[in-house]
């Protein structure tokens, strides 16, 4: 029996979402790290991600090694991706080259699948890749593209604005799809997440939400991955879901009032800031250790915001 694991949207950043109050980076990495320790310990030699691996295209250097670190460690699993539009600048996933995970393909530990692309997995399974806003994605929604094979498993990771009846709108509703060239379509770029759906000709397509939750919407939402079993001669084939394990919700989330506390204090923090910058004896990087330090933030954290200095802070 084949195993193959899935995901989509893990949204790395090295940014907190304002509802969260622990360090978002660190949680991601170690959740993504238990997916990738149950694949090895599985024997499932490929991980599958529907697109917006990065929250952002261009990553900081520190999430760039971390990431590399982590995914050097399980070498046994092959991570193959396709693009969402926060893995490019500009919903042009032509540049991808360049951005944070083109760097990870330059360094063999990602295979990126586009305008359906097509690679060969097993000997009667196959993968393709259908990025955000492409032409091939269009036609593969719509059904136009091709059709099943009889001997072959066909996979197909998707990033498309694809939701349950009701929650997207111009008729984007997974009902209203017309998929007929793969036999597993699993998709990304609705956070939420509809399940499973079953189309009358066979076609089965998944989204499980965000496996980075980083709204408010996403408190209480399991966090998941899918686990396929294929046989060998592609005859038969089944699911089932991972549940990862994560702290407590009163742990990840901040309630209403204490995000509303939060708030205040980065006011005072900006407030702070713009005085600081009239005095001119003072350096960004500085000012940056003076007003974290007043405001009993961690080393690390004043290193990274001495690391993410913006443009009008050096002005």
């Amino acid at each position: 029996m084949i195993k193959i694991a899935a995901f989509s949207d893990s949204h790395i950043d090295y940014t907190t979402p304002a509802m969260r109050k622990d360090d978002y980076l660190q949680s991601i990495l170690a959740e993504f790290e238990y997916m990738l320790s149950y694949c090895e310990n599985e024997g499932i030699e490929y991980l599958l991600c529907s697109g917006d691996l990065f929250h952002r295209a261009e990553q900081s250097g520190t999430v760039q090694r971390l990431v590399t670190l982590l995914l050097k460690k399980y070498q046994s699993v092959h991570l193959i991706s396709t693009l969402g539009q926060h893995d490019v600048n500009g919903h042009n996933t032509s540049g991808y080259l360049t951005k944070s995970i083109g760097i990870l393909e330059a360094n063999d530990l990602v295979t990126v699948l586009t305008h359906g692309q097509e690679l060969k997995l097993y000997d009667k399974v196959v993968v393709r890749g259908y990025a955000f806003n492409e032409p091939e994605t269009i036609d593969f929604l719509k059904g136009v593209d091709g059709s099943l094979d009889d001997e072959k498993i066909q996979i197909a990771i998707v990033h498309a604005s694809v939701g349950k009846k009701g929650d997207v709108t111009y008729g984007n509703e997974i009902e209203n799809q017309n998929i007929k060239s793969a036999d597993i379509s699993i998709f990304g770029d609705i956070h939420p997440g509809w399940g499973v759906h079953e189309f009358p000709n066979g076609c089965n397509a998944f989204n499980l939400g965000s496996f980075g939750r980083r709204n408010i919407e996403d408190h209480g939402r399991p966090q998941m991955f899918l686990v396929l079993e294929i046989k060998e001669d592609a005859s038969e084939w089944g699911y089932s879901f991972v549940t990862v394990p994560t702290p407590p919700e009163d742990d990840v989330w901040f309630t209403v009032e204490e995000e509303a506390a939060a708030k205040d204090i980065s006011e005072e923090f900006r407030a702070e800031w713009s005085k600081a910058k009239l005095f001119r004896d003072e350096t960004p990087t500085q000012m940056a250790k003076r007003i974290g330090e007043l405001f009993e933030h961690t080393q690390d954290e004043i290193l990274l915001v001495i690391q993410n200095l913006p443009e009008e802070a050096l002005a």
